[in-house]
């Protein structure tokens, strides 16, 4: 449980990755980490889906979820004070990472890369996001989910599918929101968010849970049926449901 320093509700966050039903290793990458800060805690949450079918995904993914975890470490109590702050350093960080990516698949030869979905949530309910690929973040407000970083169309109607570490130069998409209480907040790679059909991520986000672990074992029993189901991609999810 995270409790805020400056509003009456609290949230509850988990996680869980499965390599699903045919992939011999797991190239999902996730992040949950809490940090006090001066007025509570602050949230940060990472999904990289390392790129199925290239050589050393998983690694791009664990460097990119590495590197963020050390940023949130050490520079939260910082943009908590000054969030405009968070999309310049993120920023910064995505050109780094997709550099240092790109330079070592040049220089061995191979083909490796990763999405990115990470979000940080700040003691009053503020959230910020960035995303890279076709993982998913969704926001379900009331009834309603919506989508916060769906990629937009590139030439003839085909999504715009650019991933960390594929090309000299990447562009990210930003959002930005708040949060209240009876909201929800799904991350998930691409395998979970082909699998989860709106009813099922619905279902996931409306449920009340009492502690964190709760949310975990829902996230692990949706998972395990869905690489009983035959599930060819990995699987990853972060569930964020706020009292």
């Amino acid at each position: 449980m995270v409790k805020t320093g400056n509003l009456n509700y609290n949230y509850f966050a988990n996680s869980f990755s499965d390599r699903g039903a045919v992939k011999k290793i797991n190239q999902d990458k996730i992040c949950l980490r809490k940090n006090s800060v001066e007025n509570g805690e602050a949230l940060l949450a990472v999904v990289c889906g390392g790129m199925g079918g290239m050589a050393r995904g998983d690694v791009a993914a664990n460097t990119v979820v590495r590197e963020f975890s050390i940023w949130f470490r050490n520079h939260i109590e910082e943009v908590n004070a000054e969030p405009r702050k968070i999309m310049k350093e993120w920023t910064e960080i995505i050109d780094e990472l997709n550099d240092r990516i790109w330079g070592y698949g040049k220089q061995k030869g191979i083909r490796l890369g990763t999405t990115l979905t990470a979000m940080v949530m700040l003691p009053d309910g503020r959230y910020y996001t960035a995303n890279i690929g076709n993982n998913r973040l969704y926001h379900m407000v009331g009834n309603e989910i919506r989508q916060e970083n769906e990629q937009p169309s590139g030439e003839k109607g085909k999504k715009n599918k650019i991933y960390m570490g594929c090309s000299e130069l990447v562009t990210p998409i930003f959002a930005d929101g708040s949060i209240h209480t009876g909201d929800s907040i799904l991350l998930c790679t691409d395998g979970f968010g082909c699998m989860h059909r709106k009813k099922t991520g619905k279902k996931l986000m409306e449920e009340s849970y009492e502690k964190d672990d709760d949310i975990r074992k829902k996230l692990e029993e949706v998972i395990r049926e869905m690489t009983k189901s035959g599930a060819k991609d990995n699987i990853s999810a972060i569930l964020v449901k706020v009292n």
